[in-house]
């Protein structure tokens, strides 16, 4: 596998470092930047929802991963749910992580993180999804929390980083202790207008994909139109627009990475791809827009108009995977993740605000 894969500065700091709007969980020793015993530098939990309408239930094996004993899914009200990793980390957390979501199924939705908490015992994130017509809407999801050291030792092209935006109407340094690089740098955020941010990531100038999720933003989208390197650094740009497609500011989370992906734990699988060219009936992803740990080609067919099938040669079925739009004013989501079958297969779907099928590039970020 490629990815085996601040301590606080303040008191405020430290009290928030638990999760994002949801509470304290412990925080690592001043100067500390050692992980979980035993989990080289990453940690990593996914569940596929495929019954959101549970009140309560325990996805099993094949539809979540956790590095502990069990996953629980509670619906706490419509299109609201609170997945609960139990976990057994000796040591406290490096930071608190990231979360990723994405809807999944051929109807169009919208998910979002509310909020999560991660400490030594267990990982808790809560999530929201709607759609056009409704607020809230139960709809089946992805749910991805990851977390890794800052700075890790880059072997075999490894580079990642992530954080909480939590600025959405300044320029600064957001929430540290919800970022980390593989460089070890201090991730920054520059608004350049109304609903337009530039992250910059020390360390990781060369990522391949990024994926962004909203956070608390019922009412908007948040997606990447672009990264490049910006010497040793990567700068990614993301916009956030309300529904009916007004510029909006907006916090979300943010996860960028080379030669590994959202979801893939230590010792597993990981694939990436960025499709640029929807509207093409079949074509092979470049080298530097893909990656999967099998070292196969991998193939993007268009189905239909803003619907295709990713193809990951000889990686297996299963895993979790999450949708991020490239630019535009589309959605896009998981369509659909087979458990079975001699290659993976990601089916992806687009729509537009108004949840018609609509060809937009995307990025779509898998592991197992």
């Amino acid at each position: 596998m490629r990815f085996h894969a601040r301590a606080a500065a303040t008191a405020l700091l430290i009290a928030i470092i638990g999760a994002p709007g949801v509470g304290a969980a412990a925080a690592p020793p001043a100067g500390s930047a050692v992980g979980p015993a035993g989990s080289g530098m990453a940690e990593f939990a996914w569940a596929v929802v495929a019954e959101p309408s549970n009140p309560s239930y325990d996805p099993g094996y094949e539809y979540s991963r956790v590095p502990g004993s069990s996953t629980t899914v509670t619906r706490t009200a419509q299109g609201s749910w609170t997945i609960t990793w139990d976990v057994n980390f000796p040591n406290p957390l490096a930071n608190g992580g990231n979360v990723q979501v994405s809807p999944l199924g051929n109807t169009p939705h919208r998910c979002w993180v509310q909020s999560w908490n991660a400490d030594a015992q267990e990982i808790e994130a809560k999530v929201r999804c709607g759609n056009a017509n409704t607020l809230y809407a139960d709809t089946p999801f992805v749910v991805v929390w990851l977390m890794h050291l800052s700075p890790y030792d880059t072997y075999e092209g490894m580079r990642s980083g992530y954080a909480w935006m939590n600025l959405s109407e300044s320029s600064g340094t957001p929430n540290a202790g919800y970022q980390a690089t593989s460089g070890g740098g201090t991730v920054t955020s520059t608004r350049t207008g109304e609903g337009a941010y530039t992250v910059t990531m020390p360390g990781v100038e060369e990522a391949e994909h990024v994926v962004v999720s909203g956070w608390r933003t019922d009412t908007s989208t948040c997606r990447p139109t672009g990264w490049k390197a910006v010497g040793a650094a990567l700068a990614a740009k993301v916009v956030c627009r309300q529904l009916g497609g007004d510029p909006s500011d907006q916090l979300f989370t943010i996860f960028a990475a080379r030669n590994v992906s959202v979801g893939a734990p230590q010792n597993g699988w990981a694939a990436y791809a960025v499709v640029r060219k929807p509207k093409l009936a079949t074509y092979r992803v470049a080298a530097a827009d893909g990656f999967n740990n099998a070292d196969r080609p991998i193939t993007v067919r268009r189905v239909a108009r803003g619907r295709w099938t990713i193809r990951f040669v000889a990686m297996p079925a299963g895993g979790a995977a999450v949708v991020s739009p490239l630019g535009g004013r589309a959605n896009c989501q998981v369509a659909s993740l087979p458990r079975t079958g001699k290659d993976l297969r990601i089916g992806v779907r687009c729509f537009s605000p108004a949840g018609a099928p609509v060809d937009s590039p995307f990025v779509v970020s898998w592991g197992k």
